[in-house]
């Protein structure tokens, strides 16, 4: 069998659980079809702190998004700008192969 793959990008997002359906609107709009989440905990730069209306004791969120490489750089661009400056996020882009090109 010849598996035919097509090269994606995968976009993972970091940051405070108050910020993670601002964050996934805007990516859908920007151009991704979906996303995956779960809670999560850690220590960088920023504290994060527990979101108290939420189950994520941790108070953080982590997002994934598989897109062209071209919403990529716009997701990216979005997470840099002026808006997120003074709270918790990381955001990067890595190159992956997929079979199921039509889906991104």
């Amino acid at each position: 069998m010849d598996l035919e793959l097509t090269t994606v990008s995968r976009v993972t997002v970091i940051t405070d659980a108050t910020l993670k359906n601002e964050v996934i609107a805007e990516c859908l709009r920007l151009g991704a079809n979906g996303y995956t989440s779960w809670p999560c905990d850690g220590k960088g730069e920023h504290k994060m702190l527990p979101d108290l209306f939420s189950s994520n004791a941790g108070g953080g969120t982590y997002l994934e998004f598989i897109v062209r490489p071209e919403v990529a750089k716009q997701i990216i661009a979005y997470c840099a700008g002026p808006r997120f400056r003074s709270h918790a996020m990381t955001a990067y882009e890595m190159t992956i192969n997929v079979s199921k090109s039509d889906s991104f």
